[in-house]
């Protein structure tokens, strides 16, 4: 469990729990957020070891006393964590909060819940929830976590203070992924062209070394679509799609892949470009499209990535992709 001093970026956040903490102004709920793999859930669970320390240094937890030391190993009797149980958070567990919340702190004087994808409550959960956080209480502290706000209870939202949580700059996020990982440019390149702003992400991508392989396989596919026969590109559509979820992610590479090129055309400013290990072919590439033409390719990928949020035929949306690309 990492300390507020080892957390990349989100430092107005930061500095904002922690000058609650030494001001004795925290608040009954929180809700944090923005998008995923950010830092949320880092930045909920270190607020949480700093209140429970019990030796705090400059306004951050020590991580070396009892209390700090039981966070970190995931068994502080006062620090519940909730994530849905299946595709949702249930009525039982909000039930089982309420009985906690009936009680006295165990160790400390405060006990935190953790609520992760609280957009998934039920109906039944979210109200349930509601009375708790109507009824604010100096001893419980609610730490709700979200990427989709508009999914919430609008009377649930206003009872908690917000922070939101931006996606990190490329800068940032080649700083957390060289803090933790010894890793090749590459490597690097890779994560931040798929990573979106999230280093958990980024550090899941590194670590992936077939998803390294089907990005240069994709971008191959790409690059040589007007070489392609009709029947190879129906066999390559039918290959893409052979794994729906993987379907997504070569559908952010080709996206990616066009962005690249239609920055270069605009701008000539290699600084800018995602795919920083395929620098030479960019400017190449270019030199084959309009930026006109390259808008409406990008608007293509966009429409089938929402045609892959329905239950559309994957091999079919990308097939007419591939056409529409040539």
């Amino acid at each position: 469990m990492k300390l507020f001093r080892d957390i990349i970026g989100h430092q107005e956040n930061i500095h904002l729990l922690q000058n609650a903490i030494s001001q004795n102004q925290v608040a009954h709920a929180y809700l944090f957020l923005g998008p995923k793999g950010v830092g949320k859930k880092t930045t909920a669970l270190a607020f949480a070891r700093t209140l429970f320390c019990s030796c705090l240094t400059e306004g951050d937890a020590c991580g070396h006393c009892r209390c700090c030391q039981q966070a970190n190993e995931g068994n502080h009797p006062d620090l519940h964590q909730i994530s849905p149980t299946g595709s949702s958070i249930k009525i039982d567990q909000v039930r089982e909060i309420q009985k906690i919340a009936a009680l006295k702190p165990y160790q400390g004087q405060r006990v935190i819940f953790l609520l992760e994808q609280v957009e998934t409550m039920t109906p039944e959960a979210a109200n349930c929830l509601l009375k708790l956080l109507e009824e604010p209480n100096q001893e419980i502290s609610f730490i709700l976590l979200s990427t989709q706000p508009h999914a919430l209870l609008s009377t649930v939202v206003s009872r908690c203070q917000i922070l939101s949580f931006r996606a990190l700059s490329t800068a940032e996020i080649t700083r957390g992924l060289k803090q933790t990982l010894n890793l090749g440019e590459k490597e690097i390149h890779l994560a931040l062209t798929l990573a979106g702003g999230s280093l958990g992400q980024a550090l899941k991508i590194t670590q992936d070394k077939q998803l390294q392989n089907i990005r240069d396989e994709t971008l191959i596919i790409v690059r040589n679509l007007k070489k392609l026969t009709l029947n190879e590109i129906c066999r390559k559509a039918e290959e893409l799609a052979a794994s729906r979820d993987m379907l997504a992610v070569r559908l952010d590479i080709i996206l990616l892949w066009y962005r690249d090129i239609l920055l270069w055309q605009l701008t000539r400013n290699q600084e800018l470009l995602l795919n920083q290990d395929y620098l030479t072919l960019i400017p190449e590439e270019a030199l084959f499209y309009t930026p006109d033409r390259l808008f409406r390719i990008m608007s293509k990928i966009e429409q089938t990535q929402r045609y892959l949020n329905t239950n559309v035929n994957g091999r079919l949306a990308i097939e007419v992709l591939m056409l529409n690309l040539r």
